[in-house]
C-alpha cells in the first residue's frame, strides 16, 4: 500500500532523481520541500552553481537561502548517526558513506561555489542572464534596471514628445492616430487610455513583431474583425443611407399604409418618421439616421419587439415584413459600424503605441536602462528566439543541471517560454550531465492563482505540466506528479470551513481543477479552533444623508455601516486583549500580534479600523502599503518645499505655521490672517515677529531654511529641516523639537516610514535630475510613490492591517475578513483587451482590441468581455481560498453593505454557505444557545453562526 503520510509524500517529492511537478495546499509546506529537495540534488552529487532555484519574490528568495545555510550549517556539528538521520529524512534514500561525507562539507562548498547557490527571482536571473551576454541580448554592457517610478518618468516623456509631434503634423499619420482615439474619449479616459497602454507595452512591442510592423498589426486586427480597411463608421452611416441600399418605393408604401390604418400612437410615429426620412435623400438620411435608426432598435441597439399593433399586423401583414426587413438591415448597418469603428480606434491606438514606444526605447537607450518587462522580453528572445546563438544555449546548458519553481502558478506566459528554453535540453538524449539526472522541480498551487494583473492563468501551470511530463516521458525519464493535500498551519475547524465552502458550485468554480474537489488533510489534529461568521452591517433605516455644511465633527459617518463594523471589530480584539482571551493550541493569551486583518482593497473603512483599534489602545502597524503623497507628514514636508520656494503662497504657508513643525492653533492663524487687506500672509508674520517670541521663532526657522533653498540640494535642506531645532512647543521644558520628533510627536511612530522614504526619493532625484527644491517638488508631484512597510509575523506585537495580496505566504493565530461582501467590477478602466488569432503561418500572436465605448462593442469583444468577467469571477473566488487559509486557529468572516443587499455569490454568503454544509446533522437549530451544540458543531450564538472544534487534552499547545 502506497504510503501517503506527509513525510512520505514530501519524500517523492524531494527524489532528486526525478522531475516532479508538485500540487500543493496552502500551509503544506512548500518552502521546506524546495529546501529538502535541494539539499537532496547536492547530497547526491549535483553541484550548487548548477542548481538554479525561481522564487516569485526577494522575500522568498532570501527565505529559502537562510533555511538552507542554517540546515547546511547545523550539518557541520552532528554526530554521524544525527546527519545519518537527517540525510534519510530528505528523501528516503540509502545513506552512503559518501553521501555523509559530502553532506559533512557542503556548507564550505556552497560557500566556494563560484556564483553561488543561485536562489533568484526571475527578474533578477535575467537581469544576471543579460549581464552575462549583452551583445548577444542587443543591450549595453554597462546597462542597468530603473525602479518602476523612474520609468514611469521616461514612459511619460516619450508619450508627450509623440503628441507634441502630432500636433506639430497636422493631416499626417500620427496626426491621424491620434485624432482617432482622442475623438472618442475624454481627457481623463484618454490618459487612463495611455497609462493601460503604457503599462501592457511589452506585449504590444511582441504584438508588432509578430506581425512584421505597425501597419501588419493593423491589418491584423481589421481581418480577425472582418472589418473593411479604410472605412470609417462615418462610411457606413452614409452608405446605409444610400439610395442603392433601400428599397425606397417598397418602405414608403408600406409606411403609407401604417399611415393611413393605423391606429396606434407609436405606429404613427415610426410611418411618419420613415416618410421624413426617405424623403430628406441621401445626404439628408445621414443627418436623421439616429433618429430614425431610433424607430426600429432599442436604446441598447437590439431589435424593437413590436413595430406595429396586432390590428396593423393583420390588416397589413405586407406592411410588417417590409418594416421588419428593414430593421434587420439596419442591425446589419449598426453591426458594421461597430466594427469599423473598433478597428478604426484600435489601428489609431496601435498606430500611435508603436511611435510611444520607438521613443520611449530611444530614451532608455540612450541612457543605457532597462525596465522590469526588457528583462522578461529580452532575457525569452536571448534563449527562445527565431535565431539564438548557439554558444550562448551551450554554455547556459553546461552551467544547469537541476531548475526549480516555486509558485509556479504566479508564473506568466513569456516567464514559462524562459524555463522552457532552459530545460529543453533536459530532455533531449540521455539527459545526463553528471552523478543526478537533471530535473525540472515545480510546486504551485492553482487554487492560489491570484496575480491576473501579472498573467498569471492556473491554465498555464497545469499546461506546463503536461508539456514537461510529454517532455519526459519521449526521453523515458522519470516523471511525477505529486499532490500535497495536507495542511500544517490551519486546524481541522478551519480546514473543514475551507473545504465545505469550496465543496460546490458556485464557490468552486475556477478555484481547484474541475471535477476535483477541494480537500485538505489537517495535521494539526485534535488543536482547538473555531470559524465565526458575523451578521452583515446594514444601514440603519433611519440613516440620514450627509449634510455637506455640517461642521466636519457633526458630518463624521458615525452611523455608517464601514464605521460601525470597525468599532466591532476593534471592540472585539480590545476584548480579547483586555480579558486575557486564550488560543488553546497556543497555551497562552491572545495578543495584538496574534491578529491579522485582510481586505480586498485598501478603502476608507481601514482608515477607521486603525483610528478604532488606536482609540482602544490596540497597537496597530497600520497598512501594509501607503501612498506617499496621501501620508499628513509628507503633506507638511511638501507644503514647507512650497512655502521655501514662494513665501507669499498663504494657503502653503498656513499648513506649515499648523503643522508640527510650528505648532500654531486656530487662534494664532487667526491672529495672524484677519484683517490682513490684501497683504500676505508671510508679511504679517515677520511684522507679528517683532512683539511676540512665538511668531519670531516662527519667522526665523523659516527664513533659516529659506536662505538655503537656492543653495542646498533637496535631500539636504529636508534632513535640515527635519533635524534642526523647529519651533513647535512640545518639548517638556517648553522648547521646540527636531523637526522629525515634532512630527514623530504628533502624528506617531507610523509617520517614520513615510518620511524616509521621502527623503530616499529627494536623493534618488538628485541622482537622476536637476538638484533643486522645485524640480524635485515637480518630479515628487507626478509620480504616485507608493511604500510597502514590511509586516511579516514576530517583528511587532501589533495588530498587522493587509490585503490579501500582500499577505500571500503569511499566517496568523486569528485571521478577520471584513471584506466580504464587495464585489470586483469590470468596465472600470479602457477595455482594451487582448486576443489570440494566427498569422499567415498559422503561428498564434496576441493582438490588442479596444473598445472605446460599449456601444462599439461587437461579437468579438463581447466574447472576449465574457472571458474577462468569468476570468475575474474565478480569481475572486480563488481570492476567498488563500485569505481564508491563512488563519491558523481562529477565523471570522463579517462584511458591511449599503442600500444594495449583498449578493448572492459574494464571499460571506459562499461561506455561510458552507457554513450551512457543515451543519446539516441532527441537532443543529437557529435557536441554540450553547457555541457547541449536543450533536452538531455549528450552532447560532446571538447573531453569530459559530463552527468550532474544542481542544483535545491529549495535545499539547504549541509554544509562544
Amino acid at each position: 500500500m502506497t504510503d501517503l503520510s506527509p513525510t512520505a509524500v514530501q519524500q517523492r517529492a524531494a527524489d532528486p532523481t526525478a522531475s516532479v511537478w508538485v500540487e500543493a495546499n496552502a500551509g503544506s509546506g512548500k518552502t521546506k520541500v524546495l529546501t529538502d529537495r535541494v539539499l537532496a540534488l547536492m547530497v547526491n552529487g549535483a553541484k550548487p552553481e548548477k542548481i538554479l532555484c525561481i522564487t516569485f519574490t526577494k522575500a522568498a528568495a532570501a527565505e529559502m537561502a537562510n533555511r538552507l545555510n542554517k540546515r547546511l550549517g547545523d550539518w557541520t556539528g552532528l554526530e554521524d548517526e544525527a546527519l545519518r538521520a537527517e540525510i534519510r529524512a530528505l528523501d528516503g534514500g540509502a545513506v552512503t558513506e559518501e553521501k555523509l561525507a559530502r553532506a559533512r562539507t557542503l556548507f564550505a562548498t556552497v560557500l566556494d561555489a563560484e556564483g553561488g547557490l543561485k536562489i533568484q527571482t526571475v527578474h533578477s536571473f535575467c537581469q544576471s542572464l543579460l549581464g552575462r551576454f549583452p551583445l548577444e541580448a542587443g543591450v549595453s554592457p554597462r546597462f542597468e534596471v530603473m525602479e518602476e517610478r523612474e520609468a514611469a518618468e521616461l514612459m511619460r516623456t516619450a508619450r508627450d514628445t509623440v503628441l507634441r509631434a502630432a500636433r506639430g503634423s497636422e493631416g499626417g499619420p500620427i496626426a491621424q492616430a491620434l485624432a482617432a482615439v482622442t475623438r472618442r474619449v475624454n481627457e481623463d479616459q484618454f490618459a487612463d487610455l495611455m497609462r493601460a497602454l503604457a503599462g501592457e507595452r511589452a506585449r504590444l512591442a511582441r504584438a508588432l513583431a509578430a506581425s512584421g510592423d505597425v501597419e501588419g498589426a493593423v491589418a491584423a486586427v481589421e481581418h480577425a474583425l472582418g472589418a473593411e480597411p479604410g472605412v470609417s463608421e462615418e462610411e457606413v452611416v452614409r452608405r446605409a443611407c444610400d439610395d442603392a441600399a433601400i428599397e425606397v418605393m417598397t418602405l414608403q408604401a408600406s409606411a403609407r399604409t401604417v399611415l393611413e390604418i393605423g391606429k396606434g400612437k407609436g405606429e404613427q410615429e415610426l410611418a411618419r418618421i420613415v416618410l421624413a426620412w426617405l424623403a430628406a435623400g441621401p445626404e439628408g438620411r445621414v443627418e436623421l439616421f439616429s433618429r430614425y435608426r431610433g424607430q426600429f432598435l432599442t436604446g441598447d441597439y437590439a431589435p424593437k419587439k413590436n413595430l406595429l399593433t396586432k390590428a396593423t399586423i393583420e390588416a397589413a401583414p405586407d406592411a410588417e415584413e417590409v418594416l421588419r426587413a428593414e430593421q434587420r438591415r439596419l442591425l446589419l448597418a449598426d453591426e458594421r459600424q461597430r466594427i469599423q469603428a473598433t478597428a478604426e480606434a484600435t489601428g489609431g491606438l496601435i498606430r500611435l503605441g508603436a511611435q510611444i514606444l520607438e521613443a520611449y526605447a530611444r530614451a532608455k537607450a540612450a541612457r543605457a536602462r532597462l525596465d522590469y518587462d526588457d528583462l522578461i522580453v529580452k532575457a525569452r528572445d536571448l534563449l527562445a528566439g527565431e535565431s539564438v546563438p548557439a554558444w550562448v544555449l551551450f554554455k547556459l546548458d553546461e552551467g544547469l543541471e537541476h531548475i526549480l519553481i516555486d509558485e509556479a502558478q504566479d508564473t506568466n506566459p513569456e516567464q514559462w517560454e524562459i524555463v522552457g528554453a532552459l530545460a529543453e535540453e533536459f530532455f533531449a538524449g540521455e539527459g545526463v550531465a553528471g552523478p543526478v539526472p537533471r530535473t525540472v522541480f515545480a510546486v504551485g498551487d492553482g487554487k492560489q492563482s491570484i496575480y491576473s494583473f501579472q498573467r498569471a492563468d492556473p491554465e498555464a501551470f497545469r499546461a506546463m505540466r503536461g508539456h514537461f511530463a510529454a517532455r519526459a516521458e519521449a526521453a523515458r525519464q522519470t516523471f511525477r506528479g505529486v499532490d500535497f493535500d495536507f495542511s500544517f498551519r490551519s486546524t481541522e475547524a478551519v480546514l473543514e470551513a475551507v473545504d465545505a465552502t469550496f465543496a460546490e458550485a458556485p464557490a468552486a468554480d475556477g478555484v481547484g481543477e474541475p471535477g476535483r474537489a477541494v480537500r485538505h488533510r489537517p495535521q494539526r489534529v485534535g488543536a482547538g479552533g473555531r470559524v465565526e461568521l458575523w451578521p452583515p452591517v446594514a444601514p440603519a433605516d433611519d440613516e440620514a444623508e450627509d449634510d455637506a455644511w455640517a461642521p466636519p465633527e457633526a458630518s463624521a459617518a458615525a452611523d455608517s455601516p464601514s464605521y460601525r463594523l470597525a468599532e466591532g471589530i476593534a471592540e472585539e480584539v480590545a476584548g480579547w486583549i483586555g480579558r486575557g482571551a486564550v488560543i488553546e493550541s497556543l497555551g497562552r493569551p491572545i495578543r495584538a500580534g496574534d491578529v491579522m486583518v485582510l481586505v480586498r482593497h485598501r478603502t476608507g473603512f481601514v482608515d477607521q479600523l486603525v483610528r478604532a483599534l488606536k482609540r482602544r489602545s490596540v497597537p496597530v502597524a497600520g497598512v501594509d502599503r501607503m501612498v506617499l503623497t496621501e501620508q499628513i507628514a509628507v503633506m507638511d514636508l511638501i507644503a514647507l518645499g512650497h512655502v521655501l520656494l514662494m513665501p507669499e503662497d498663504d494657503l502653503n504657508l498656513a499648513c506649515v505655521l499648523k503643522s508640527p513643525f510650528i505648532g500654531f492653533d486656530d487662534d494664532d492663524l487667526f491672529q495672524l490672517a484677519h484683517g490682513r487687506d490684501g497683504e500676505s500672509l508671510w508679511r504679517r508674520l515677520r511684522q507679528a515677529a517683532t512683539t511676540d517670541p512665538r511668531m519670531e521663532g516662527a519667522a526665523d526657522w523659516l527664513a533659516g531654511l529659506m536662505a538655503d533653498a537656492d543653495q542646498r540640494p533637496p535631500f539636504e535642506l529636508y534632513h535640515d529641516a527635519l533635524t534642526r531645532e523647529a519651533p513647535a512647543p512640545l518639548a517638556a521644558d517648553g522648547g521646540g523639537l527636531p523637526g522629525r520628533r515634532a512630527l514623530i510627536a504628533r502624528l506617531g511612530t507610523e509617520a517614520e516610514d513615510p518620511i524616509e522614504e521621502f527623503l530616499s526619493l529627494a536623493l534618488q532625484h538628485e541622482r537622476s535630475g536637476p538638484p533643486s527644491l522645485q524640480s524635485f517638488l515637480a518630479w515628487f508631484a507626478r509620480g504616485k510613490a507608493e511604500i510597502k512597510r514590511d509586516l511579516e509575523a514576530g517583528q511587532r506585537d501589533e495588530v498587522r492591517i493587509l490585503t490579501v495580496h500582500g499577505a500571500k505566504g503569511l499566517e496568523a493565530p486569528v485571521v478577520i475578513l471584513p471584506d466580504t461582501i464587495s464585489k470586483p467590477r469590470g468596465g472600470q478602466g479602457p477595455a482594451l483587451r487582448w486576443f489570440d488569432a494566427p498569422d499567415a503561418a498559422g503561428r498564434t500572436r496576441t493582438l490588442p482590441l479596444w473598445t472605446p465605448k460599449s456601444r462599439y462593442e461587437e461579437s468579438l469583444a463581447l466574447d472576449l468581455k465574457l472571458d474577462e468577467e468569468r476570468a475575474r469571477e474565478e480569481e475572486y473566488r480563488r481570492l476567498l481560498y488563500v485569505a481564508m487559509t491563512r488563519a491558523q486557529d481562529r477565523l471570522i468572516l463579517c462584511g458591511f453593505h449599503g442600500k444594495t443587499a449583498p449578493a448572492e455569490d459574494c464571499w460571506l454568503r459562499l461561506a455561510k454557505a458552507g457554513m450551512e454544509r457543515l451543519a446539516e446533522e441532527p441537532g443543529f437549530t437557529r435557536e441554540a444557545e450553547a457555541v457547541v451544540a449536543a450533536t452538531s458543531p455549528v450552532a447560532w450564538v446571538g447573531e453569530r453562526l459559530i463552527f468550532e472544534r474544542p481542544q483535545a487534552a491529549a495535545v499539547a499547545p504549541k509554544r509562544p
